[in-house]
């Protein structure tokens, strides 16, 4: 993909684009085997009424990227992602000072992005009345497991 000039970004299909590949060159990187990188996307519009139960994924990394942000939060936790350990025992080594034990939060400022490994279990915390949030979520399979089959629910 040839580089974005500054009057692309302010199209969104432009931005998506830019930000996929930008995902897939970095993951290339790590990956020994040059295996296929597959980056499927979620445009969203969040605001009040959204709501996102806590959820895991079958691909190997999940992001959220914040494309833009309008109205003032009136909490800090308004849109933030919670990623939770699900693996048993982890609620369990709380130590002060330490993260282990609760939810690593991920708040939402435009123009930034998270990556996590699609194992972790998440949720989108709900919006304050007036905050909305343009978002693009993506689901990143990097392994030579062929994408069809690592996206399938069981």
């Amino acid at each position: 993909m040839a580089p974005t000039d500054s009057g692309d970004l302010n199209q969104p299909e432009a931005i998506r684009e830019a930000l996929q590949e930008g995902l897939a060159q970095a993951l290339r990187t790590q990956n020994a085997d040059n295996s296929h990188i597959e980056v499927r996307t979620q445009q969203m519009n969040l605001h009040s009424k959204t709501r996102i139960p806590i959820r895991a994924s079958r691909a190997d990394w999940c992001a959220w990227i914040w494309l833009d942000e309008q109205g003032e939060p009136q909490t800090e936790e308004s849109g933030s992602v919670h990623l939770h350990d699900p693996r048993a025992g982890a609620g369990l080594t709380v130590l002060p000072g330490l993260p282990w034990g609760r939810p690593a939060v991920l708040h939402p400022r435009a123009g930034t992005a998270s990556i996590w490994p699609g194992w972790l279990s998440w949720t989108l915390l709900p919006l304050s009345t007036g905050h909305r949030i343009e978002a693009l979520y993506c689901e990143i399979q990097s392994s030579s497991v062929p994408a069809e089959q690592s996206f399938q629910r069981a």
